[in-house]
């Protein structure tokens, strides 16, 4: 029988071997069977012709043929083989036995847990040379410092290593540990070292304590000294440069004035909690009430009765003052003109995302009434920038480009971006 490894990609280790004779007298070679077919059988089931090629010849009633790589797929499978034709007796061929290792595998056999080099090779098993599992020439200890491997044994009860002197017997953890030294005697050792013999490794402890001791006694240095700005001493010797006691002295002082602001530091928060608040109330309302809007500010009052532009706010005529035309409808009589110029009936803010401003076009994304000529005749008056309190008629109005454009009587300068402004 001969051996396959499952799933052999091999054709030539897949070859079995056909010996055919002729039918009329078992013993005569048979020639001329290159092409036929034979057949296999898998653990005792029918002879088939699928999982195996056609013959070739050998020559001499020798022939051969190859199995399919998928007959040989599952290791344990068992293959027997045949061929009969009109011109042969019944021929047996090998007969096949499918492992999970490779026969054909000169070093492991392909069984891969083992190393897969030569024993005593590198990479492969060690062996003792002198039998008996001595594993020779395990080195002593010049021998282990000196990195050599001759053929002395190590002789474990007597040799040591590096000074460590070894146990006789290692049964419990008191044995192995039974020769450690004491946490004291390792605490002594460390203390009791010399600097010298390590100050000279860059960063270490043993530096910086070897630095430290060569300072000399900090408490006669004088301050501040050679230190430079900035440095302890420095700072220390130019600040600490009174006796403490008169520092006392000083802070008590200090201490005595801020107890006697005290009382008067309360006394102002409680004045300021209860009068302050009423009166800035009180002049908001005022103010409020002037302007006709909730909340305007101081500087925005000051640009709407601007003494320069009083008379174009108001809007009056000599001849609407001297009509007394009074409008009844309000608890405080006073002219259409006056009340329309009182009020201001919308903010606004400068803006430059499409179109910058110029002295006499100006667009503002926050007023955006669709009606054109909306605004006309009336005035815009700047609350921030360099044209703070400034004021100018609107010419005329249109919506531009999802924004409000405003065409106004000349300005001094041309408004930044985000400037605000009023209309009244």
């Amino acid at each position: 029988m001969k051996l396959v490894l499952a799933n052999e990609a091999t054709a030539t280790k897949r070859r079995c071997y056909f010996h055919l004779v002729d039918a009329t007298d078992g013993i005569t070679a048979e020639t001329g069977e290159a092409a036929g077919q034979p057949q296999v059988s898998s653990n005792g089931a029918a002879f088939t012709n699928t999982g195996i090629g056609t013959l070739s010849a050998i020559g001499n009633g020798r022939y051969y043929a190859d199995m399919t790589q998928a007959l040989v797929t599952t290791a344990g499978t068992q293959i027997e083989t045949r061929y009969k034709s009109a011109n042969t007796a019944e021929s047996p061929g090998d007969s096949f036995q499918v492992v999970a290792f490779d026969p054909y595998d000169t070093v492991r056999m392909g069984m891969t847990a083992l190393p897969n080099a030569a024993a005593d090779a590198a990479g492969g098993l060690p062996i003792s040379d002198a039998g008996g599992l001595a594993m020779d020439d395990i080195p002593i200890t010049s021998e282990f410092n000196a990195r050599t491997l001759p053929s002395a044994d190590y002789v474990v009860v007597t040799d040591t290593i590096a000074g460590v002197t070894l146990a006789t017997t290692c049964t419990t953890n008191t044995d192995m540990v039974a020769e450690a030294p004491t946490v004291g005697a390792v605490a002594d050792q460390v203390w009791e070292e010399t600097l010298a013999d390590h100050s000279g490794t860059a960063g270490s402890t043993a530096e910086a304590l070897n630095a430290a001791g060569a300072a000399g006694d900090p408490w006669t240095t004088v301050l501040p000294g050679a230190y430079g700005a900035s440095s302890a001493g420095k700072i220390i010797g130019d600040n600490i440069n009174a006796p403490l006691d008169v520092i006392d002295t000083v802070v008590d002082a200090i201490l005595v004035d801020t107890a006697d602001m005290q009382p008067r530091v309360v006394a102002i928060e409680v004045d300021t909690s209860t009068t302050i608040p009423g009166t800035i109330t009180t002049a908001q309302n005022d103010l409020d009430i002037i302007t006709g809007t909730d909340g305007v500010t101081l500087a925005t009052a000051q640009g709407l009765y601007a003494p320069s532009k009083a008379g174009d706010l108001m809007g009056l005529a000599n001849d609407a003052i001297t009509s007394a035309k009074f409008d009844e409808s309000t608890a405080h009589p006073v002219t259409a003109e006056m009340q329309k110029a009182g009020s201001v009936i919308a903010t606004g803010t400068v803006s430059w995302d499409n179109t910058n401003a110029t002295t006499t076009v100006i667009y503002c994304s926050d007023i955006t009434t669709a009606a054109a000529d909306h605004w006309n005749g009336r005035i815009m008056i700047f609350t921030s920038g360099t044209l703070l309190n400034q004021a100018t008629d609107i010419t005329d109005y249109e919506l531009a480009v999802g924004e409000g454009k405003f065409t106004v009587t000349a300005l001094t300068t041309a408004p930044a971006d985000n400037v605000t402004f009023v209309i009244v």
